[in-house]
């Protein structure tokens, strides 16, 4: 039964798939930075080097394994370039994200609520950014978006089968199990007991985590640890460490309304029980990804990359919410404007947005600040570079290692910020001891290094001990422009050039 609410003229189906498509020939060539660590691990899986950044190291600097293996099973049935493989199936889970989006709204609260999803959906920007920046939300959201919709069947055995997806989204972040626990925790029937729980729902929870437990047996059966390098790479807070939480949701709240939108949905419930039961289960995917977002305290790129993925939950929960709420004005109330009442959502979503958005969109065009990395194609340049003036024997360590670690995927790639380097990883996190050659990376000696210039506290130059380093082991090659926010500079032992540059000749040092 479809709430008794306003109609469109038409559904916005098509226009906002359409609109998705369009973006991307704007879109298409800016592949996010940190994508390519993901690209390397899984073009070495394809290539039968295993699971692995560097062949030799089995190290899982990833935090991604379902996209990962996707990648790589793709790339071996299709022989296609792994970036491409991502767009594609980035864009592909987008759009069938705009699809399930309108047919389960619509299903519930008509059309009108399909098109208020729908259009909350398409003025995030970042639902645009991410669907070929070459990550992991899209995959996410739609695993997300279709666990929110298959919680809502009612036969036992459909149940169980509907636990496949959500426990894939388990292995697709690293807030994946959190998202398992609450959406399970959000499905069982008001009431229930523990008995009751392993009675009825141990064939569904085991289903819930077999991905889980199948990958952690992995994860140390391979890599002999209990939690990926990142994690010890990656200490509390590092994540937000160009901003904060509450500003990293700011724009969210904005784009939802508001505080006064939130006060409304707090005391005006819907009476329809099954929005009620959706809006239960949306809460406990949203907690999840609070929960992380708050561990992490934000994050430096724009958009929201890891609010986007739920995005469309809170979209689908939001328009059912507002087609309750105009269900529920009477008929013959007295209303100014009585005819505008049902386009009145429009236009607040659109404002919202626009005032959510206005700046970090003008950021991202502009190239300016770290939204550089969003684009990728300055560092992939460089790796680029390194892989064709660079001896393959070389050995490299660098600071920005997507796509120079892609560009230059034949070489050993040493990441000084220990996302891929155990060793490296366990010095930071006893907070860098020593001098710089107590440093795992420097005290390998690498032949190059490719060194990250910014106006920023992080940049290299600012950093006296690696600076004299350098200057006394090293000698600087050429620089590389990265958007409109610094460099990444090439320097090659001195002792090593002959061996390390394959033409001298062609660079003047």
């Amino acid at each position: 039964m479809v709430l008794n609410t306003p109609r469109s003229a038409f559904s916005w189906v098509l226009p906002a798939i359409i609109g998705t498509l369009a973006a991307q020939v704007y879109l298409w060539p800016h592949i996010t930075d940190d994508a390519y660590i993901t690209f390397r691990y899984a073009w070495n899986l394809a290539s039968g080097n295993g699971l692995v950044f560097n062949p030799g190291e089995q190290v899982e600097g990833f935090s991604n394994p379902l996209w990962t293996l996707l990648l790589a099973v793709t790339h071996v049935l299709t022989a296609g370039e792994i970036p491409t493989i991502a767009r594609v199936c980035g864009i592909s889970f987008s759009i069938g994200i705009l699809i399930l989006t309108h047919r389960f709204v619509g299903r519930i609260g008509g059309l009108h609520a399909a098109n208020l999803a729908l259009l909350l959906i398409v003025l995030n920007p970042g639902f645009h950014v991410y669907a070929s920046a070459g990550l992991e939300g899209p995959l996410l959201s739609l695993l997300l978006l279709s666990s929110l919709a298959l919680s809502q069947i009612s036969s036992s055995r459909m149940r169980v089968f509907a636990a496949v997806l959500p426990g894939l989204a388990g292995i697709t972040r690293p807030e994946g199990p959190a998202y398992v626990l609450l959406w399970f925790l959000a499905t069982l029937d008001p009431g229930t007991s523990l008995v009751a729980i392993f009675k009825r729902e141990r064939i569904r929870l085991f289903i819930l985590l077999l991905p889980i437990v199948a990958w952690q047996v992995f994860r140390v059966a391979y890599y002999g640890s209990w939690l990926p390098n990142t994690a010890v790479a990656k200490v509390p807070g590092v994540f937000g460490e160009f901003i904060n939480f509450p500003e990293y949701i700011t724009p969210w709240l904005i784009a939802a309304g508001g505080p006064l939108f939130l006060l409304l949905w707090l005391i005006l419930p819907p009476k329809d029980s099954r929005i009620r039961a959706i809006e239960r289960v949306a809460l406990g995917i949203v907690g999840a990804n609070l929960i992380f977002i708050a561990y992490a305290q934000g994050d430096w790129m724009l958009f929201g990359r890891f609010i986007t993925p739920v995005w469309p939950v809170i979209a689908v929960t939001m328009s059912l919410w507002i087609s309750s709420a105009l269900a529920q004005l009477p008929r013959g109330a007295d209303i100014r404007f009585h005819n505008m009442v049902a386009f009145t959502p429009v236009i607040g979503i659109v404002l919202c947005s626009f005032l959510a958005w206005q700046s970090s969109v003008r950021a991202y065009v502009d190239n300016q600040g770290m939204s550089m990395l969003m684009r990728g194609t300055d560092q992939i340049a460089v790796g680029e570079w390194i892989n064709q003036n660079i001896t393959q024997t070389a050995t490299v360590a660098t600071g920005r290692l997507g796509g120079i670690g892609y560009g230059a995927r034949n070489h050993v790639v040493w990441d000084w910020f220990g996302l891929t380097d155990a060793e490296e990883a366990a010095h930071i996190r006893r907070g860098r001891p020593g001098s710089i050659t107590d440093d795992p990376v420097f005290r390998r000696k690498p032949d190059v290094i490719a060194a990250v210039e910014a106006p920023a506290d992080w940049s290299y130059t600012r950093t006296s001990s690696l600076m004299d380093f350098l200057k006394e082991n090293y000698i600087f090659v050429m620089g590389f422009p990265q958007g409109n926010y610094g460099y990444v500079d090439i320097w090659i032992r001195k002792d090593k050039i002959d061996e390390v540059l394959v033409e001298r000749s062609t660079f003047i040092l």
